[in-house]
This record gives structure tokens, sequence and C-alpha cells, in this order.
């Protein structure tokens, strides 16, 4: 549905142009890094991540939640 009204370049999201909401184009702008309204990307404590061994939604690792996806 996205792709449908944005359009879509280099297998990501295009921001619409012009006619594009004011909401989506802010989504843009953060996705690309810029930031809006105090919005911060930021993966792990700076030092080091793992997807599978940090809590991302929780107080369980993935590795262990996904046990057998994990294996």
């Amino acid at each position: 549905m996205l792709v449908a009204r944005y359009g879509e370049e280099d297998g990501r999201l295009e921001d619409g142009g012009r006619s594009c909401s004011v909401w989506w184009k802010e989504v843009v702008k953060i996705r690309n890094g810029v930031g809006g309204d105090g919005v911060v990307r930021r993966l792990g404590d700076d030092t080091d991540m793992s997807f599978w061994r940090d809590r991302w939604c929780g107080d369980v690792p993935f590795c262990i939640r996904f046990s057998r996806l994990f294996d």
C-alpha cells in the first residue's frame, strides 16, 4: 500500500514529492537520519550490539524467546 501511494526507488520508499503528507515527509527524514522533533536513532549502547542476545523487547533476549529459530 505504501509503495502504491508514495513510490519506490532502489528498494526504498520514496518521500512522495510535493503532494505527500507532512507526516510522511517527517517519517522519511527520520529514516534518512535527518532527525526531527528530537528523534534519535541509536542501536545498542554505543560499544557493542547483538540482535540475538540484547534485550530489544521486554526482559528476554531473542535467542531465548525464539530459541528454535536461533538454533
